[in-house]
Order: C-alpha cells, then structure tokens, then sequence
C-alpha cells in the first residue's frame, strides 16, 4: 500500500480537526491564535475529539504504546495524552504524541520527517521524570499528566532521539512549551532544592580527545514559568559545588607566624615530616580550576573576579587550547547568567 506524503498527511490532519494547524505540529490546532468562534461553539466531546486523534494516527500508520489521563484545572474537564510509534519510509522508528480535551487536539507533536537530518525535536513521551520504584516516593508523582511546576496545569515530558527534554503545560484549549534556561542539554531529573518538585539537569558534551575533559554539570530549578538555573535554588547548588571545590588552605611554614614555626612548651623534637604529597598534574589542576569557575559563574560570582581567577592558573602550552576554549565556555555561562532575569516567586 503506498505510504502517504507528508503533504497529504498535514491535509488531512487540517481536515480532522476542521481548523487549521501549524505545519509542524508541535502546538495547539490554533497555533498562537485564540481558537476560532466554531471551536469555541462546539459541544465539548473528549471522545469525538480522541476519534480525530485515532483516524489521524491510523492514516500514519502509527500504533498506541501509552496512554495517561491528565485533569485541567476548575472544571475544564480532563485531558488525554497518547504515544505512538511506528517506521518511517526508510526503516527509522518515529514517534508522536497527541493530546486531546473536550474542546479539540491540544498538542500535536511528531512524527519526524525522513528529510528531518536533526531529529532534535521531541516527539517521544516520557512517562515519569524518575521510576516510582526509585527508592524515594515523591519521584512517582514526576509523571507526565501532573502539574510538575506547581502552576496548576497538568504537564507533558518528552524527549528527543538525542535525550533532550521538553516539558509542555496543557489547558483546556491548547499547549505551551515551558522556557528552559540552562547552559547544557537537559536531559535528566533531580531534586536540587528539595521542594519535591523536579529539576532540570544535564552536561556539557566533552570533544573526543578533549586534553583537559572537565565535567560541567548545570541544573534548572523549577518555576510556574518554566525552569531557570538563575533560580534561587539552582544558584546555592552552583554555590555549594563552588566550595567543594576550592582549593584546601595551604599554611607556609615558612612565615614567621606560622604554626609550624611556633614551638609549644613541652614538645619533644620531631623527626623531619615527611615529604608533601606531589601538586597534582597540570590537566587535574586545570580541570579543577575550571570546574569550580563554572559553577561560580552560574552562582552569580562576578564575572570578572570568577575569570580573573582562572587567568591566574599556569597553563602549559600543550593544555593551552583546551583551556582557553572551556574559559570562553565559562564567560558564556557567565554571561548567560548576567543577562537571565530575576527569579519570579512561586
């Protein structure tokens, strides 16, 4: 049977829903616009509405693999959000996700075109941020359907094939994608500030053969307008990375003041300490260094006193390179910080 082209497949989609639909399927039916006077005259119909949701995914040859139920807030009913899975014309697996209240197909997400090289849009369903069977309870409510932010709205996780994360709110007429300030891909969950609500985690991609190779972890704390590593509680856990960090104080004994040149009464001779343990290497060193300014620099440290630190680090001439790149990498996360807007309350 021949395979519908994807301009036949946005056609009858349109068709389905009786209203027009943005052509890559990744909000509500209106787009931006408010729904059209028809939409809003139609008598609300979860199970019309999810009758357009299975002729659409029938026509794409998509199957069902999950299904969850999700309740909008007052007394805008419920909603209902589906995956499916199926091939695309050239053997590659593709998924979608739908979501449908009484008053039309709210998010529309996938599937991904054989031409879409990226394939960096979220189309795959999440069902829970962390497994309820984690070893900590409060994870089983990080699941798709529920208000994960605390604005009130019921929320969507997906991901893309390449593991990043989107989160999408959903009402009653539509969906909109939560902002997401982070200086890396989230692609995980944590609790960073232990309100119980999840955050937003992931790292920096290190190049093949990086010759210092930090490991630069950034977290975006939860908000009813999105998720922000300028949060309050996303800033102390850079803080506290920072001190972990910091290098250990280191007494000279040779200032006249020191301890160790102070004799205390009673003291017997000492043998000759032993010798210091060796510095440690200079790519150990650098990646320490660099590591500590970047959680300083999302901290809110300022810039200068954070990147100052760092130009104060000898650099040998082979780690030069790798070290200048992962200092424009810190004043990048530096100024993304500077430039964030304050955090709103809850």
């Amino acid at each position: 049977m021949r395979r519908p082209k994807v301009a036949e497949k946005l056609a009858l989609f349109g068709v389905l829903l009786g209203v027009g639909c943005t052509s890559d399927h990744r909000v509500s039916p209106w787009g931006e616009r408010p729904p059209p006077l028809g939409a809003l005259l139609r008598a609300p119909d979860l199970g019309a509405r999810l009758a357009e949701v299975d002729a659409e995914a029938a026509h794409l040859g998509l199957t069902l693999t999950l299904e969850v139920e999700a309740k909008l807030p007052a007394a805008r009913g419920g909603a209902v959000v589906r995956a499916y899975e199926g091939v695309d014309v050239v053997g590659r697996r593709v998924t979608a996700v739908r979501a449908a209240s009484s008053r039309g197909v709210i998010l529309a997400l996938g599937p991904l075109d054989a031409r879409d090289l990226a394939r960096d849009q979220a189309t795959d369903l999440v069902p829970a941020l962390a497994p309820a069977g984690d070893g900590d309870a409060k994870h089983g409510a990080w699941r798709s359907g529920t208000d994960l932010n605390g604005d009130g709205l019921p929320d969507v996780v997906v991901r893309s094939d390449a593991g990043a994360i989107e989160v999408w709110s959903l009402d009653v007429f539509g969906a909109n994608r939560y902002r997401i300030e982070i200086e890396a891909t989230p692609t995980s969950a944590v609790d960073v500030d232990g309100d119980g609500r999840p955050d937003l985690t992931g790292r920096v991609a290190v190049p093949a053969g990086d010759a210092i190779g930090p490991d630069l972890v950034d977290v975006a704390a939860a908000d009813p307008q999105g998720f922000s590593h300028a949060a309050d509680g996303a800033r102390a856990w850079h803080a506290a990375r920072a001190a972990d960090l910091a290098p250990p104080a280191d007494p000279d004994p040779d200032k006249p003041d020191s301890p160790a040149k102070k004799p205390v009464a009673g003291d017997r001779p000492k043998a000759t300490p032993p010798a210091k343990a060796a510095p440690p290497a200079d790519d150990a060193r650098l990646r320490r260094a660099i590591e500590r300014a970047w959680h300083r620099a999302i901290a809110g440290d300022a810039r200068d006193a954070v990147l100052g630190e760092l130009d104060r680090e000898r650099v040998p001439l082979a780690l030069r390179a790798s070290f200048e790149a992962w200092r424009r990498r810190v004043e990048r996360a530096a100024r993304s910080i500077d430039a964030a807007p304050p955090p709103r309350d809850r």
